[in-house]
């Protein structure tokens, strides 16, 4: 039976172990799609997986993650990009994923530093 198929049926413990499983590259990914993963799992899993991929320690276009990470986590990833610990992704990439607050608090960041002094 494939993996993915189960998702919606496995406890959160097998889905720990699934995503611990991931990121320690204990298993063969090439019949396995981490983002239809993404759906059926907690928050925590999920900012590990992206993590690990901003890292390229996995292989998955970390965008495609952004939809199913929570506001903490972006809210981290801004703080990342600002102080310039992520490279190859910019803010410009993740804003689709943002919600007002955020937006508007990247704004008047920059919006500040723009200002005549």
């Amino acid at each position: 039976m494939n993996i993915i198929k189960m998702l919606p049926f496995l406890d959160e413990s097998s889905k720990k172990d699934l995503v611990n499983a991931i990121i320690n590259r204990e298993i063969d990914m090439k019949d396995l799609n981490v983002i239809a993963l993404l759906p059926f799992l907690e928050d925590d899993e999920i900012e590990k997986i992206l993590l690990f991929a901003l890292d390229e320690k996995i292989h998955v276009n970390p965008i495609a993650i952004l939809p199913f990470t929570s506001e903490a986590a972006l809210n981290r990833l801004i703080e990342k990009i600002q102080r310039g610990e992520i490279e190859g992704i910019g803010l410009e990439s993740i804003a689709p994923f943002l919600n007002e607050e955020q937006i508007r608090c990247l704004f008047k960041k920059e919006f500040n530093k723009m200002k005549i002094k």
